[in-house]
């Protein structure tokens, strides 16, 4: 059997408070009806929101904030013996 995730449910936001911060941070040179600032605030994933900006320097930008983020994850895993 074959795990799949629900389809009526979104991921899990895994990103740290930290991470929130830079991509709003990022995200703030966009209008405000931009869409995904409006996916940011509903929890989309920065590397989904790096696909919706057309600025090749912000999804730049916007994935340096996701490797960030995640490497921060790895570390406190690692040091909570979570690996």
């Amino acid at each position: 059997m074959v795990f799949r995730a629900p389809v009526d449910a979104p991921p899990p936001d895994i990103r740290d408070d930290e991470e929130k911060a830079d991509v709003a941070r990022i995200l703030g040179v966009l209008p405000a009806d931009h869409p995904a600032r409006a996916a940011h605030d509903a929890g989309t994933d920065t590397i989904r929101l790096s696909h919706l900006v057309d600025d090749p320097d912000i999804a730049r930008e916007l994935t340096v904030a996701f490797l960030a983020g995640w490497n921060r994850l790895q570390r406190r895993r690692l040091g909570q013996g979570l690996t």
